[in-house]
């Protein structure tokens, strides 16, 4: 699969991960298998750039200390189980 047609897909499942990640673990599992799966196709260096991009955002939250709010605690934790699948699949 070419990168220009996996990457929308992949911001996509990444977005419903995200809405799905307190709601229902079933499904979030279920998102995250299929993530994992569209990762593991793009032969180039998404992956990487994205764990970057999470790097960034984690550290902008670990900034803010006993500041953050229970919403950025909860995106902290989720943005640890997406850099997983995607340092999973490297």
């Amino acid at each position: 699969m070419s990168k220009g047609s996996v990457i929308p897909k992949v911001i996509e499942l990444e977005e419903s991960c995200r809405l799905s990640y307190s709601i229902s673990q079933d499904f979030f599992q279920d998102l995250l298998s299929e993530y994992a799966l569209y990762i593991q196709s793009i032969d180039n260096s998404y992956p990487w750039e994205r764990v970057l991009e999470i790097q960034d955002r984690q550290q902008e939250l670990d900034n803010k200390g006993h500041l953050i709010t229970d919403e950025e605690f909860e995106e902290y934790a989720f943005l640890f189980v997406m850099m997983a699948a995607l340092l999973g699949e490297l």
